[in-house]
């Protein structure tokens, strides 16, 4: 890619994220070095991309070198190519359990997941390892099994960083039952709270009880030492 070819592309960054006023020359400079090798066509892209996705914010005003790399690397055939093997490897897996056979719930509970793998492997836990014949056990239990449910799919996507993550009706769900423990918690501490007041005014009606009966022997006591200096 040539100056000239660098500098209409990049023109158009600076057109929508700098006023349409240049950059400062050395900046440019430094801009164009590192992208003097990447194909024109491909530069062309990721400069869609960037005009398209990219939101100035905190020390990022205008898109950085390390942005546009970025931007080159998500428009570039190879990773499309990548992606739509990471989609069909996805597919394959059950997105509960990742094809593990158990699953953590939002409480940190282990279960057997309803797919293949997780009746496999609730299987595989009644037959000891030591089992010659293990795996061939393994499989007649299988089939008295329920049939499975099959992968389950729709709960995670894809984020803008490439890594799956749950989707946001799923993400919701696992908030709700989140707050639901919190809720669950503080409950817990208002009644131990609770109880620690109940044995703490036990205590002061105790001692009030106590003091008044010492009083009242006091007194009676006192009395009785009084009757007994009368003269008659």
């Amino acid at each position: 890619m040539t100056k000239d070819q660098f500098g209409k592309e990049f023109s158009r960054l600076e057109a929508v994220f700098n006023f349409g006023s240049e950059i400062e020359p050395r900046a440019r400079a430094e801009y164009f070095d590192s992208f003097r090798h990447v194909d024109l066509s491909l530069f062309r892209r990721a400069v869609n991309a960037i005009i398209d996705g990219f939101r100035p914010g905190g020390a990022e005003k205008f898109p950085s070198i390390a942005s546009i790399y970025n931007a080159i690397i998500d428009v570039s055939p190879e990773n499309k190519e990548e992606a739509k093997e990471t989609q069909a490897e996805i597919r394959q897996k059950c997105q509960r359990c990742l094809n593990l056979g158990l699953y953590l719930d939002v409480n940190g509970d282990a279960h057997f997941c309803d797919c293949d793998h997780g009746i496999a492997k609730r299987a595989s836990w009644r037959v000891p390892t030591g089992d010659k014949r293990r795996q061939e056990q393994i499989e007649k239990i299988v089939k008295k099994m329920p049939k499975s449910k099959g992968n389950l799919q729709g709960i995670l996507e894809r984020n803008p960083s490439g890594f799956w993550e749950l989707t946001e009706a799923e993400h919701e769900l696992w908030m709700i039952e989140k707050r639901k423990q919190i809720e669950r918690i503080k409950e817990r501490i208002r009644r131990y709270n609770q109880r620690e007041l109940d044995k703490r005014d036990e205590k002061v009606v105790g001692s009030i009880v106590k003091a008044v009966e010492n009083t009242i022997s006091e007194i009676k006591r006192i009395r009785v030492s009084a009757d007994d200096d009368l003269p008659f």
